[in-house]
């Protein structure tokens, strides 16, 4: 089904100005962006379960084929730096057949890097998070909230809420009641993400203070393990390299839940039992094994994997070995050195990393794992 299928896409995105797309717009836009392939830049669509989607069931395909005119015209502001955007196009064709009710799409070579072959910066999630949403507003706040969770918050200033609005005379109450909250209320209900608001005040003169902004707190909902799902996690960690392993447990279900149904799952996990003689020790390794739909080729495909990931694993080892060898001095450069890479790179500041350091050590030193190795070659 279509709301089951995932959407891709860089964080650029998240921060851009969307403020000229109607709901319908967006929701059209997010669907069409499923199954991107890398270096494919045409694709071609059945109209009837985008229309079913994007909530035109029951009304005409002209209706509908206005809010396709409506799309193809619209532009993407993508922040560069605090104070300059860059306005892109994001198709060079968007032709919706009348008669055989299909959309063939065509996109902006300069738009496409946004969505195709992403590495960092990018967030995921499935369609059907935006499937219930009422407001173009609680879309634009879901998806800043999808590519800011690894920081766990993020900033909105008025300003830019009233933008967003196109409202600008927008008092703060009048925010708070059409906007903010029941954006909030609606993402909290309907989404994979929790969402909380707390308002931001500038101190003025005479003991007056001044809404300037709102800091958005957000986090990843856990997903209900049923019986049956729980009863397939005992059963595969009574395969003795699954339980060596010890990657399978309460956090590593949740992360294999955002990718792979629950049905999906029991199977695979049944299927690794069986299966798995080796011993490994990543769940990525576990998760090609669930997924696996080829039977006769999986024991080479996990072998394989297996070669390549116990050879990462020990240069990651022999990395780290070689930083927690050096002398106080040495670690703090290169710490230092390897936290701005991390910062420069995934555009995260570098206050907000070392909160993190404190309150969550383990989550700070995982995310600067691999700039500390750049670091220590360099």
């Amino acid at each position: 089904m279509l709301k089951d299928k995932e959407v891709k896409h860089h964080n650029n995105i998240s921060h851009g100005q969307l403020k000229n797309f109607e709901l319908r717009e967006l929701k059209l836009f997010f669907s069409l962006m499923t199954d991107i392939e890398n270096e494919k830049l045409e694709y071609h669509y059945s109209a009837k379960n985008i229309k079913k989607f994007i909530n035109m069931g029951d009304q005409s395909y002209k209706a509908f084929e206005k809010i396709i005119g409506n799309l193809q015209e619209r532009r993407i502001l993508i922040p560069v730096n605090d104070t300059t955007y860059e306005s892109y196009s994001i198709f060079s064709v968007l032709r919706f057949d009348k008669l055989e009710k299909t959309i063939d799409v065509e996109y902006n070579h300069r738009f496409f890097p946004f969505i195709s072959n992403l590495k960092k910066n990018f967030c995921k999630y499935k369609l059907k998070n935006i499937e219930n949403l009422s407001s173009k507003y609680s879309i634009i706040l879901y998806i800043r909230g999808k590519a800011e969770l690894f920081k766990e918050k993020f900033y909105i200033s008025f300003d830019e809420i009233l933008q967003i609005s196109q409202k600008n005379k927008y008092q703060p109450g009048t925010v708070d009641k059409y906007i903010l909250n029941p954006a909030v209320e609606e993402i909290n209900a309907y989404t994979d993400l929790n969402i909380s608001v707390e308002k931001m005040y500038q101190a003025q003169q005479r003991g007056r203070s001044k809404l300037v902004g709102y800091t958005f707190h957000v986090s990843k909902k856990e997903i209900p393990v049923s019986l049956d799902l729980q009863d397939a996690v005992n059963k595969a960690k009574k395969n003795i390299y699954i339980s060596k392993s010890k990657v399978l447990n309460e956090n590593t279900i949740q992360i294999l839940l955002d990718d792979i149904s629950e049905e999906d799952l029991i199977l695979g996990l049944k299927y690794a039992y069986t299966k798995i003689n080796k011993e490994f020790n990543t769940l990525e390794y576990l998760k090609k094994v669930i997924i696996s739909k080829n039977e006769e080729n999986v024991v080479e495909e996990i072998v394989a994997i297996k070669e390549v990931e116990i050879k990462e694993d020990e240069d990651k080892i022999d990395i780290m070995e070689k930083f927690n060898s050096l002398d106080e001095y040495d670690r703090l450069k290169v710490e230092e050195k390897a936290l701005k890479s991390l910062c420069s790179v995934e555009n995260v500041d570098i206050l907000e990393m070392l909160e993190i350091k404190e309150k969550s050590p383990k989550k700070y030193w995982s995310n600067l794992n691999q700039y500390i190795e750049k670091s220590m070659l360099s």
